[in-house]
């Protein structure tokens, strides 16, 4: 992750600093970028991350060596490459500091594709690991900023759909991660997709439960936007996991806006049509967020003389957790397992719940475990620092429409 130093040949001619206008599009992105720690410095005081854009066909606008760690640049901290050699591992650089170590690398993308414009690199270790497992990266045994860097990102675009995807990790060079695009705008789009996913990803993981399920009394479909938990409860039903169906609740805080017909009225026709019996079924139509699905579904029992002891809850994905803490703080003494449709969190935005309102709802309820506890809404779950950190990111991305004041 460390810049520590130039590896090529730097022919440097000093001189003035370059014109602000030149850059202003591109320490803009580099503002964003810091304060998202994918550009910084490292603990033991190492700057990490550079950036460029193409200025004529083959020269282009680089941060200067060692700037990573430096908050706030300007134009004393951007030179220009104005000639690179990867054979002979040299470059000519002319401004007021010396080019990123990681110079030639970015050549070598400019030479690669003309189309190309833009060049970010940063460092984010989720993200690298993401992209090691999921799309073509250089060796692990290729260093950074040598000529043999520029020679494997050479390799890539011919032999890979490298141009397509516009982002890479270096396998070689821990967490190191590079987007590239026609413009500022697109590699800053490229990469802000990708982190944004594996962010919502490590929420999306810790939420879910991976219950393993067991035949139980009945099964407890909390009610939400969501229909396809309407469906999952009824599949359970009809594969004999319990004998009783229980639906919950009446319009939430997403539902009351779209809807005139409760959630649990919808769940109920779903689980009919699927073949569920009417009379397998009670339906809790008047809850209105998690903590009334229960209290409510409590006092529905108890007036038709019931008590069972073993519940399924079905819910979205994402509300696993939170749901199961949710039960346990109003109904410690049952057994509960909770589930949710099975499906990926790459596939589970749809027109209805598109991929943005997801990550709302998720950074929500993610808020809602941490805070929820000292209110005595339910009980505790731990959170790995990771999984905050997460959460953190996303907020400063402005997924902030699903939190608590």
């Amino acid at each position: 992750m460390k810049e520590i130093g130039i590896k090529f040949n730097c022919n440097w001619i000093e001189s003035q600093p370059l014109d602000a206008s030149q850059i202003e599009k591109l320490n803009k992105w580099r503002e964003k970028l810091y304060g998202l720690e994918l550009i910084g410095e490292s603990p033991d005081g190492i700057g990490y991350g550079n950036m460029s854009v193409r200025s004529k066909e083959n020269t282009f606008i680089i941060t200067g060596a060692t700037t990573g760690k430096i908050k706030d640049l300007t134009s004393q901290h951007y030179t220009s490459v104005t000639e690179y050699d990867f054979k002979n591992n040299s470059l000519t650089t002319a401004g007021p500091i010396k080019a990123s170590s990681e110079s030639l690398t970015h050549a070598m993308i400019y030479e690669c594709d003309a189309d190309v414009n833009a060049v970010f690199h940063v460092h984010n270790k989720i993200l690298w690991k993401h992209l090691l497992e999921t799309l073509p990266s250089t060796h692990a045994d290729v260093a950074y900023g040598t000529p043999e860097m520029a020679l494997e990102i050479e390799r890539l675009f011919r032999e890979s759909d490298l141009a397509e995807h516009k982002i890479f990790a270096m396998g070689g060079h821990e967490d190191g991660v590079i987007a590239f695009g026609r413009s500022c705008e697109e590699a800053g789009s490229v990469l802000m997709e990708k982190f944004t996913d594996v962010l919502a990803q490590k929420l999306w993981d810790y939420h879910l439960m991976h219950h393993q399920l067991a035949k139980s009394d009945c099964i407890l479909a909390l009610g939400s936007h969501d229909l396809r938990v309407g469906h999952r409860a009824a599949e359970l039903f009809l594969e004999g996991w319990a004998p009783l169906l229980i639906v919950s609740g009446g319009l939430g805080n997403v539902t009351k806006g779209i809807w005139t017909e409760t959630e649990a009225d919808q769940f109920a026709k779903i689980a009919i049509e699927k073949g569920v019996p009417p009379e397998a079924i009670l339906i809790e139509n008047g809850s209105g967020n998690t903590g009334e699905n229960i209290l409510f579904t409590q006092q529905l029992l108890k007036d038709r003389g019931l008590d069972p002891q073993r519940f399924i809850v079905v819910q979205k994905p994402y509300m696993e957790r939170r749901s199961y803490a949710v039960f346990k703080k109003h109904w410690p003494e049952k057994t509960v397992q909770v589930t949710s449709p099975q499906i990926s969190f790459e596939d589970y935005p749809n027109e209805e719940i598109p991929k943005h309102r997801v990550i709302n709802i998720m950074a929500g309820d993610l808020q809602r475990i941490k805070l929820y506890p000292a209110k005595g809404f339910q009980i505790p779950q731990h959170i790995p620092d990771d999984v905050w950190q997460a959460f953190e990111k996303l907020v400063a991305l402005g997924y902030t429409q699903h939190l608590i004041s």
